[in-house]
């Protein structure tokens, strides 16, 4: 009797006749995976049943090769999709010894497969160190997932980390979903704020560490992972392990390899490259930290590290128009715990300018002016930060001239509030009040100098009066806003109509209303229209300067 055969066609058409004996024992004595002529397969065998008799097998044949070409093209997608690592060891800015040192280690450590334990207070920048690792290993292009458990919900965790096979649960997706082990398959897997996982978690991943092999929920079989794991704590484990809040095989399943992140406080020297790094990275203008800013920033000890610093460069440094500023001072009181950096106004300065007035403009006594007066009020602080305020006298209401304000502020309100912080608004108000109790333009230059001075110091986009040099007269016409925004936007093309260029605009009332006549008027008076906007009027600090960040992308060239 003749053995039967096996047809056996590749994909590039190569015919190989086999006998089926040979196949069926070749199946029992060989391991995956299996070779024919040199071919690799993959072999799944189905038996066919009639009745209880068995009449034959359906095996099916896959070439690994395809298989591998598959699984690299998942990796592509993956890497595609943002599982890939983000920094490098470029990324990390420093040249003190400790930081150094720290490198040092971290290279030995990534040339190396071992799990690594990556130890550090919060905002030291682990996962940067962990990127890193992941960069310089030979791991580096496989997938990198990173998965913080202090923002993993326990419910949602063995799901996410194993996955899943379809029906296992209400609400599980169809065909199931694969974990992030498996999807960090000959990669690298970052276990952040690992002090975090739950008892029941710490199990699971023992487990894994152990058998690398994980199972999906509902799943009846174990998927054999390769990932290398790096963890990350700001937690003393060891302690942990005494207090019963950590297991102790899982602590050295992961104390394999420790890499300690040294506190900025250590390595105090790398701040100024830290604050010029970041300079440039948050501000498109040049900036220049005084000398005495950055040994504040020195001296301070950033409970925070480094995301701490990263804050307070921000607040001090957003996007600024006017171009070149110098940061003087640190101002944000609750970023440095209280300890305060003062800034008090060391003189007090006021000069009177006349623009051109188109149209009549009334005096006290009806007559006709041919020009309107400003009091322009500069304060100069200890650090050398000037601001500037503008005050227009309107004389039919209250009889006071630009002149007779500037003498109000040489005489009586300068000489009580030399000395005092700017910060501290209301104490000079209430100077101001019991020095002058009556309300006067001159009080509100002031007010306004203090506020440009806050504004620079918060990296808000305030100019010199006018959008130009104090001196150099423009033609202003007003537009109030105690109309509708439609009313307001009419009100202002009429104006340009005329022959005004510069549109200032009083708002205070409501911000939401205030914001939509400013947009609307810039749209129907054009870009070349130069816009002012007034918003002392009835606003606090805090709303005021919200609606000036809003109103800033309306091309606003002043802000009182």
């Amino acid at each position: 009797m003749k053995r039967p055969k096996i047809l056996l066609v590749t994909k590039d058409r190569r015919t190989y006749r086999v006998f089926y004996e040979q196949i069926a024992d070749f199946f029992q004595d060989s391991k995956w995976p299996y070779t024919i002529n040199g071919i690799h397969l993959v072999v799944n065998q189905t038996p066919i049943e009639i009745g209880r008799e068995k009449a034959g097998v359906v095996t099916a044949f896959q070439d690994v090769t395809k298989i591998q070409q598959l699984e690299q093209d998942l990796r592509k997608e993956l890497q595609a999709k943002g599982l890939s690592a983000r920094y490098s060891v470029a990324h990390i800015v420093g040249n003190s010894a400790r930081i150094q040192e720290t490198l040092r280690i971290l290279q030995k450590i990534a040339k190396t497969d071992q799990t690594v334990l990556i130890l550090g207070e919060n905002g030291t920048g682990k996962e940067l160190f962990a990127h890193s690792i992941h960069d310089l290993s030979p791991r580096r292009n496989g997938p990198f997932l990173p998965v913080n458990f202090a923002g993993l919900p326990e419910s949602l965790a063995e799901s996410e980390l194993f996955g899943y096979e379809e029906g296992a649960f209400t609400g599980a997706k169809k065909g199931g979903k694969p974990g992030l082990f498996e999807l960090a398959h000959n990669g690298t897997i970052f276990l952040d704020e690992i002090g975090d996982a739950s008892p029941a978690l710490q199990a699971l991943l023992l487990r894994v560490l152990q058998e690398k092999q994980v199972m999906r929920i509902g799943g009846r079989r174990m998927i054999p992972i390769n990932v290398r794991v790096i963890a990350a704590t700001n937690k003393d484990l060891k302690k942990m392990v005494e207090e019963g809040k950590f297991r102790q095989d899982l602590f050295y399943r992961l104390f394999v390899l420790p890499l300690r992140v040294p506190p900025l406080r250590e390595r105090k020297e790398d701040i100024p490259l830290l604050v010029d790094h970041f300079l440039k990275e948050f501000c498109t203008a040049k900036v220049y930290i005084a000398d005495e800013v950055m040994e504040n920033l020195v001296a301070y000890h950033w409970p925070g590290n480094i995301r701490e610093l990263i804050s307070v460069i921000q607040y001090m440094t957003r996007k600024n128009e006017v171009g070149t500023f110098f940061a003087y001072k640190l101002v944000r009181v609750n970023f440095l715990k209280k300890e305060t950096f003062t800034v008090h106004i060391a003189r007090v300065e006021a000069k009177v300018i006349r623009t051109p007035f188109h149209g009549s403009f009334k005096t006290t006594y009806g007559e006709m002016a041919p020009y309107q007066e400003h009091l322009i009020v500069r304060i100069t602080t200890d650090s050398g930060l000037t601001g500037i305020g503008e005050a227009s006298p309107l004389p039919f209401f209250t009889g006071e001239t630009a002149e007779t304000m500037k003498i109000v502020v040489e005489r009586e309100l300068a000489p009580a509030i030399l000395g005092k912080n700017i910060f501290f608004l209301r104490e000079i108000h209430r100077i101001m009040n019991r020095v002058l109790g009556q309300a006067s333009g001159a009080k509100s230059a002031i007010d306004l100098a203090l506020w440009d001075l806050q504004g620079k110091m918060l990296a808000l986009p305030v100019c010199h009066l006018f959008g130009g040099e104090p001196g150099k007269p423009v033609p202003v016409a007003y537009v109030l806003g105690d109309d509708t925004p439609d009313a307001m936007a009419r009100q202002a093309r009429e104006k340009v109509s005329q022959g005004f260029n510069t549109i200032k605009i009083k708002i205070g009332s409501d911000p939401k209303k205030d914001i939509e006549a400013v947009a609307k008027i810039r749209e129907a008076v054009g870009p070349g229209v130069r816009l002012r906007v007034d918003a002392n009027q009835g606003y606090t600090v805090k709303t005021a300067v919200q609606v000036i960040r809003e109103i800033s992308r309306y091309a606003i060239d002043y802000r009182d």
